[in-house]
């Protein structure tokens, strides 16, 4: 076997891999939309149902990832030395793969994240998914829980909940999908990792022009592992990967054709991906620094530059502002949460320390929200100019912690999923390492070079300062950022033509301003088309909810039952696996003293009266989850369990009622 031949070894593999996705994708289409006109509630995740290799492929679905990452690597690896040997074989396979991915790249993108997602619903246990957030990917809980009733109550109040104020533009953009979807949690999840997966792909689109197909399948493989934790959840995660996803896209576009308007598209993106969902707290100014120091031939122009570069977030921040004054009540509460780390970092320590330390001031100010977040500001400032050391020690050691986390972060996701030895994802950042290195020998574009000192710089000191308290989640919006940085060192060819890299920039600025206006008016249309609120009352143990679509939940039936298609549903062992990984039950046991008597149903559903906050999750008979005709029931409730000092969750239903929706 020739040097050649053996050269293209990865190619054909990764050709056959190709191939082979692409007909397993239709097959997944097909049986997808089979299982719906059979009746099936869930019909993405019908087939973990029908054999346990199907199952076994769910629980697996990360190595598909990383497999791409490594194959992809090879084959980097394979065309750097065929280029030493003077060798131009692997010229048709980069083209067949080009145009492969050209036309069936965003399918198979679209296949693999809601196939992904949907193993959350079919009860599978993967270390992985987020069931601490989602149980069962169809319950929310805790913040998640949160999001989801602010967008429940305000269509029923016409505002948002404190925690949903926090992010305007998170809170705004869960009503559009939440109305979008009809209320339905499982349509409004689909819809959303519909919406995450093109925007990986407009990103890897981007990526396969600038650096190549090995460099966009890397590029989506990475994308899938650290956003697959977050896609069958309410959090702000997801929401906020479209805009970073698309960012990349922009970005990648400016370095390309040198434009100062998809630079400017770069950090409008960049901005609303971060008041989604905030974390890389100087990558902003970072970006509006990058592009006046790059864009503009005379200090006139940068003048100009510099005013579009404030206009762009002023206009931003007025936007928030509004959502705020439209959908909010009392103070403006926008990232109010970061004067708890900062307190926090004050005295070496994370977000939860200061209200210990200072629990007996903060019990003699005003319980808002308010009042404890400028009481914590100012304590930390203080704290700060007394001792400056103790927080420049604390940020320092944060950095470093978040700059080891990354690689396995990126590669195994925020709730790391197991790794095979069979697929050494370790050889991916080797190989780009390397790469990455040949192309700066290569002396590469200033300008580009520039954007990606200065935007990690900004990552790695804003990781600093939120690493202890859940850092490696808060800054999600960077590993975009990120990936395309390490995907770009498995480079295969050289830069296409500007000419090649055609996307009208007044397309992306209509498409951004047409979401601004659909955040501005959606809630508002959510509210004016909703059920009216009933009258609330202060009956004990009485909870008036609506049903129908609003409900979300699973039938829980015994492990010798067969699952019932018309509803969601799980056996009993599957559901206590789940509530394990979950480790929800330090707060409130569920599984662990007793069982409910089966079947049951564990759901959530949004209350009906005017000022209620939608907090609880219920165990309700079976008939609540089978008839779906219900609109409304009041619920009899009871103590399930408790935790003395903890809040109560999930409650009983000990008797559930139809009833009519109020009369508008």
């Amino acid at each position: 076997m020739t040097a050649p031949t053996l050269l293209r070894m990865p190619f054909l593999l990764l050709r056959a891999a190709m191939w082979l996705g692409l007909a397993m994708s239709l097959a997944y289409v097909l049986a997808s939309l089979a299982a719906l006109l059979n009746g099936y509630a869930l019909p993405t995740a019908a087939i973990f149902h029908w054999a346990d290799w199907l199952r076994a492929a769910g629980e697996h679905d990360h190595y598909a990832a990383h497999f791409l990452l490594v194959i992809a690597s090879l084959c980097a690896v394979a065309i750097w030395l065929s280029v030493l040997m003077g060798s131009h074989s692997y010229e048709p396979e980069l083209q067949s793969l080009d145009k492969f991915l050209k036309t069936w790249g965003l399918p198979l993108t679209l296949c693999l994240f809601v196939f992904s997602m949907s193993g959350t619903w079919a009860g599978l246990p993967r270390p992985g998914d987020f069931n601490s957030a989602s149980i069962g990917g169809l319950i929310p809980f805790s913040d998640a829980n949160g999001y989801f009733s602010a967008a429940q109550d305000q269509a029923r109040d016409g505002y948002w909940n404190g925690m949903a104020l926090r992010r305007p533009f998170a809170a705004a953009f869960r009503s559009v999908l939440m109305t979008a979807a009809g209320f339905s949690y499982a349509q409004m999840l689909i819809i959303q990792v519909v919406l995450v997966s093109v925007s990986v792909w407009i990103a890897a689109r981007s990526i396969l022009v600038w650096r190549g197909p090995l460099a966009c399948l890397a590029f989506v493989a990475l994308s899938l592992m650290f956003s697959r934790s977050f896609l069958a959840t309410t959090l702000t995660e997801p929401l906020g990967f479209v805009w970073s996803f698309l960012s990349v896209a922009c970005f990648v576009e400016s370095f390309g054709r040198r434009s100062l308007q998809f630079a400017l598209l770069g950090l409008a993106l960049t901005f609303m991906a971060l008041m989604t969902r905030m974390g890389a707290m100087f990558l902003l100014p970072a970006v509006m620094l990058w592009i006046v120091c790059c864009f503009g031939d005379s200090w006139r122009k940068k003048v100009y530059i510099f005013v579009a570069v404030i206009g762009i977030v002023g206009v931003g921040l007025s936007a928030n502002f509004a959502l705020q004054k439209l959908y909010g009540r009392g103070a403006d509460l926008s990232g109010s949460n970061f004067a708890y780390t900062l307190c926090g970092l004050s005295i070496g320590q994370d977000w939860s320390s200061c209200p210990v330390r200072y629990a007996d001031e903060m019990k003699r100010i005003d319980n808002t929200e308010k009042a404890q977040t400028d009481f914590l500001y100012s304590k930390g400032i203080e704290n700060i100019a007394k001792d400056p050391a103790t927080i420049i020690r604390r940020l320092a050691v944060s950095a470093e912690l978040f700059a080891r986390a990354v690689p396995p972060t990126i590669t195994y996701g925020y709730l790391r999923a197991p790794a095979s030895k069979w697929l050494p994802t370790s050889i991916f950042f080797v190989v780009s390492i390397i790469g990455l290195i040949i192309l700066a020998i290569n002396r590469p574009s200033g300008t580009e070079v520039l954007f990606w000192v200065m935007t990690m710089l900004a990552i790695l000191v804003s990781s600093a300062f939120v690493y202890y308290d859940d850092g490696m989640r808060v800054m999600t919006g960077s590993y975009p950022l990120i990936a395309a940085l390490t995907a770009a060192g498995l480079f295969s060819r050289h830069i296409p033509p500007v000419h090649e890299i055609v996307r009208p920039a007044w397309r992306w600025w209509g498409s951004l301003a047409t979401a601004l206006v659909l955040f501005m008016s959606v809630p508002w249309f959510a509210h004016r088309i909703a059920p009216p609120a009933a009258a609330a009352t202060a009956v004990p143990n009485q909870q008036l909810v609506f049903g129908g679509r609003r409900v979300s939940g699973f039938l829980v039936v015994a492990d010798d039952q067969p699952l019932p298609k018309e509803v969601p549903s799980l056996h009993l062992s599957e559901f206590a696996k789940i509530v394990t990984l979950s480790n929800n039950e330090i707060y409130q046991p569920l599984l662990k003293d007793r069982t409910p008597q089966l079947p049951f149903g564990f759901i959530v559903a949004p209350r009906m009266e005017a000022g209620r906050t939608s907090d609880n999750q219920f165990i309700v008979p079976a008939h609540v989850v089978l008839d779906k005709n219900v609109q409304a029931w009041k619920f009899t409730t009871a103590e399930w369990s408790k935790i003395e000092g903890n809040s109560i969750y999930w409650v009983l239903v000990t008797d559930a009622q139809p009833v009519d929706l109020p009369a508008k």
